[in-house]
């Protein structure tokens, strides 16, 4: 299930079954501190809470390292600056690294019908940024949310383009 190699992978179980495992194992971010005993025993929220706790500080490392190669990058012609030229370079497969604002997470408007279509109509901003994220994805590159403090760049979405 884990195509890219890019997710950090929580192990659950057994101590002696996570060791046999990570010695066959070829994922390379299997993360070193695994979840002890039975999950079949632990609650799904409990599970959830003690898995997140493991994995967010990676994923923090993560963000961390695609902000300085952002801004590493920046005018070297490897990166995008604004979310709509980050839009078109996911739709053309360039985007390696996709770095959103938190602020342009909160995409529930108040006041505004979520499942109304207005056809005809150009795509949301908000719809914009789905395009860019699943387009993304889709081709083997990393999103990280940003908080908006630590954006490189006043826009919503960034991107560091592939080679």
């Amino acid at each position: 299930m884990l195509e890219v190699d890019r997710a950090p992978l929580v192990l659950a179980g057994v101590r002696h079954l996570q060791v046999l495992y990570r010695a066959v194992n070829t994922y390379p971010r299997v993360l070193l501190a695994g979840i002890d005993g039975n999950p079949e025993q632990i609650n799904h929220e409990q599970l959830n809470r003690r898995t997140w706790a493991r994995a967010e500080p990676e994923l923090q490392r993560g963000r961390s390292a695609a902000i300085k190669r952002y801004l590493d990058l920046r005018g070297t012609g490897r990166t995008v600056s604004n979310a709509e030229k980050a839009n078109l370079a996911a739709v053309e497969g360039q985007v390696d690294t996709l770095l959103i604002s938190e602020s342009a997470c909160s995409w529930n408007s108040v006041g505004k019908d979520p499942a109304l279509i207005r056809l005809g109509c150009p795509p949301a901003v908000e719809e914009q940024l789905d395009f860019t994220v699943v387009n993304t994805v889709s081709r083997a590159g990393a999103v990280f949310v940003v908080p908006d403090a630590d954006m490189p760049e006043q826009s919503s979405a960034v991107a560091i383009l592939r080679y």
